[in-house]
C-alpha cells in the first residue's frame, strides 16, 4: 500500500469513527503501521501533522 492509499483509508476510518475519536496509533493500526511512521507518511504529502489533518475531520463530523 504506497502512502497516499494508506492517508485515504487513514481519513475514511475517522470519518466513520470521529465520534469516538481515535487516537493516532489506533489510526495508524488501521493502515498497519505505528504512529510514527505514520506520521513521516502523512506530513510530506499533507503538509500537516496528523493531529492537525484529523482535527478538521473531527469538526466537521458535528
Amino acid at each position: 500500500m504506497n502512502d497516499y492509499a494508506r492517508i485515504e483509508k487513514a481519513m475514511a476510518f475517522m470519518v466513520a469513527n470521529a465520534a469516538q475519536q481515535p487516537s493516532l496509533d489506533t489510526i495508524a493500526a488501521q493502515v498497519h503501521l505505528s504512529g510514527v511512521p505514520f506520521s513521516a507518511a502523512v506530513l510530506p504529502l499533507c503538509g500537516r501533522q496528523p493531529k492537525a489533518l484529523f482535527t478538521g475531520v473531527d469538526a466537521g463530523a458535528g
